[in-house]
């Protein structure tokens, strides 16, 4: 097998993508999904001109080491953001090598030994005082309808562990078992989380 198309596939990497993607939609692993399409809007804005013919058989181990470098510069100080994108791309570049009938990836893996260093996100709490506020049932009614129902989402996101926005927007009632148990997939991470609902 030839190395520099270890593949054996010059389809465009975009198009692949989207279709693995869009399988993953119509699967209902919509979470996944919305993942997925985060990873390719990232690499489409790399590609630039090139989003809609770069082939698949050009990802190599060069090429990986420029698209991280490019999303450090992105997101300078973000480690955990880089390796969401780099960790995204390989997922899909792997699925992608299967569906086009390889069978197996290739021996020469080009993410082979890559990885994102990542450095420890310090803990974030809010202090004490700040928090009494938000609790104390005579803010509601000071504040206007809108205000309010900040207010409770800001609440229902600290209650559960700090869920991000886009995650609770996402929630749906088939997530949350009888014993008021919810799992759902951090859009972020693509890690699981399994919490009570308060």
């Amino acid at each position: 097998m030839n190395n520099s198309n270890p593949t054996g596939t010059g389809c465009p990497v975009l198009p692949l993508f989207r279709e693995i993607a869009h399988n993953m939609k119509e699967k209902g692993n919509r979470h996944t999904a919305a993942n997925y399409e985060s990873f390719i809007n990232k690499l489409a804005l790399f590609l630039d001109e090139e989003q809609e013919l770069f082939p698949l058989h050009k990802i190599n181990k060069e090429w990986i080491n420029h698209y991280i470098q490019w999303l450090h510069d992105k997101h300078p100080q973000k480690t955990q953001t880089v390796d969401f994108y780099f960790r995204g791309l390989r997922t899909l570049y792997n699925k992608a090598v299967r569906k086009e009938g390889v069978g197996e990836i290739p021996i020469m893996n080009p993410f082979c030994g890559l990885h994102i260093k990542k450095t420890p996100v310090p803990k974030r709490a809010l202090p004490a005082k700040i928090l009494k506020r938000l609790l104390d049932p005579e803010l509601k009614t000071r504040l206007t309808e809108s205000r309010t129902k900040s207010l409770d989402i800001l609440l229902f996101s600290l209650y559960c562990r700090g869920m991000v926005f886009h995650d609770m927007y996402n929630l749906t009632w088939d997530m949350v078992s009888n014993d008021w148990q919810a799992q759902y997939c951090r859009s972020k991470t693509g890690r699981y989380i399994r919490l009570y609902i308060p």
